[in-house]
């Protein structure tokens, strides 16, 4: 589902120095796993690589309610906005592991 729609630019209003960068919208599915312990409370990280470049590590958190979506069996569906990466080649997935329940 991806594809270019929109632009933003740097705060700087020098318009000498406006940059326009793709964004793209991304939907990402993230299957846990169905066996004893397999969920997590805790904060979960996201890169996404591809041929023009990576997202940078995006906090899911900070883009929509992760509470209970990591739970045993769960299957979640994130969508997002961020750079275009362009053809996607790989996505790494992440755990801080500063949590009680953090077995994922």
């Amino acid at each position: 589902m991806r594809k270019v729609n929109t632009y933003y630019k740097t705060t700087n209003f020098n318009l000498a120095n406006v940059v326009f960068s793709a964004v793209s919208d991304y939907s990402v599915r993230i299957k846990t796993g169905n066996i004893k312990n397999a969920g997590t409370d805790s904060n979960i990280y996201l890169q996404v690589f591809g041929d023009k470049g990576d997202t940078g590590v995006i906090e899911l958190k900070q883009i929509c309610d992760t509470k209970d979506k990591f739970q045993r069996g769960m299957n979640t569906k994130i969508n997002l906005q961020t750079v275009d990466v362009g053809n996607v080649r790989k996505c790494i997935l992440a755990i801080s592991l500063n949590c009680c329940f953090c077995c994922w």
